[in-house]
């Protein structure tokens, strides 16, 4: 049987996962507050502004939710690798 050794950097894995999240955090942010989404003159530009807006804000809000989904699966990894280092340690120890 081959054994291959198997080192994950958990601390590097939760930084990236606290990036994630803020990610996804201005993701749900969508468009609000970008400059230059007015149109000076109402009517048909206006409305169809809007309803861009609107659209593109509720297609980023998904891929913030997305994007927070793959950083708790990220946390959820990495506490997996701590745990099973953790059980490993207590097999080689003595302990079970």
């Amino acid at each position: 049987m081959t054994q291959y050794e198997i080192s994950v950097d958990t601390a590097g894995v939760r930084d990236a996962a606290a990036a994630l999240t803020g990610t996804a955090h201005r993701l749900g942010y969508g468009l609000a507050g970008c400059p230059g989404l007015t149109v000076p003159s109402a009517g048909a530009a206006g409305s169809a502004l809007a309803a861009l807006v609107t659209a593109v804000s509720g297609w980023l809000a998904g891929v913030g939710v997305a994007t927070a989904a793959a950083a708790d699966a990220a946390r959820t990894a990495a506490d997996g690798y701590d745990a099973a280092d953790d059980r490993a340690a207590g097999r080689l120890g003595g302990r079970r």
